[in-house]
């Protein structure tokens, strides 16, 4: 697994390495083009600002840079990609810093040196700037590769605490909530507790006050018939003393009484013989001595007193 990945890293580092090439070569292509003279062009390659080891002489003779430059940097500039399979951004900074660079190379003291052999050796130069480049950027890919997957560890990691804390957190929400859960549990019962108490002292203070009510009505029965006996035993001390009085009259009265024609069955009142059908309704008098055979009907119990308690 470990060497599927390392093949897959190298891969991947070939591709981005060929891809960056391609654009940079794309990128930097005819690199004159902001420029007006020779000396700004050349601080920027010289600083890694402008780069193209195949500058496209055709078009480069055409531009203002080459036109403003003086004939002997032309000349060795013109030298430079005649010995060159192309020319380079660096033949031409070469050629800014000594216009007899390339008359001094390709000549010595037996005369003009094989161009095939300086071509050669160029085109060596050419290459190995080349590789260099490529180790270089294949070199920055690595280590951003590695800087990548570093950055990725840390962020995986971070991530790791933050779903860690995460799950703490909504733990202790969940223990929270179980807690709040146990404690609305336990404070409903508590009121269904206070709740059921309250009925019941509810229920108790309405029997206790029905009953008092209760004892209030019955005490007021109690005296109203206490009232009441009152009454009767008062209406009957004043009807008993009213029998008396009119005792002692019809006893002086008596004689002259059944001579008015009285009767007899009622010996302490006189109610003639001659009246109509009577009731106690219709006379004053009460507990009064009724004999046999009582006509009017006075003693309905027969215990010999009339208008008993009416």
């Amino acid at each position: 697994m470990i060497k599927i990945y390392g093949l897959y890293v190298l891969a991947t580092l070939s591709i981005f390495s060929i891809a960056m090439t391609s654009f940079q070569a794309h990128a930097v292509e005819e690199i004159w083009e902001d420029y007006e003279n020779m000396e700004d062009m050349v601080k920027d390659i010289r600083n890694g600002g402008k780069d193209d080891d195949k500058v496209d002489y055709d078009k480069f003779k055409d531009s203002s840079v080459y036109k403003n430059a003086d004939e002997d940097l032309r000349d060795c500039i013109d030298l430079a990609n005649k010995v060159g399979a192309k020319l380079g951004d660096y033949e031409i900074v070469r050629c800014f810093e000594n216009t007899n660079y390339y008359k001094e190379k390709y000549t010595d003291n037996e005369g003009t040196k094989n161009i095939e052999e300086v071509n050669q050796q160029e085109q060596e130069q050419q290459e190995q700037a080349e590789q260099d480049n490529q180790n270089q950027t294949l070199s920055e890919a690595m280590a951003n590769t590695s800087q990548q997957q570093q950055q990725q560890q840390e962020e995986q990691q971070e991530l790791d605490n933050q779903n860690q804390t995460l799950s703490e957190a909504m733990a202790n929400t969940s223990q929270q909530q179980q807690q709040q859960e146990q404690e609305q549990e336990q404070e409903q019962d508590q009121n269904q507790q206070e709740q059921a108490e309250q009925d019941n002292q509810n229920q108790t203070l309405s029997e206790a006050m029905a009953n008092t009510s209760q004892q209030q009505q019955q005490q007021e029965e109690q005296q109203e018939q206490e009232q009441e006996q009152q009454e009767l035993v008062n209406q009957n001390q004043t009807l008993s003393e009213a029998e008396e009085d009119s005792g002692q009259t019809q006893s002086s009265q008596s004689n002259s009484s059944s001579q008015e024609g009285c009767d007899s069955s009622y010996p302490e009142i006189c109610i003639t013989t001659y009246s109509a059908k009577l009731s106690c309704g219709d006379i004053p008098f009460r507990n009064f001595k009724v004999l046999l055979p009582d006509p009017h009907g006075f003693d309905s119990d027969g215990d010999g007193i009339g208008c008993e308690g009416v």
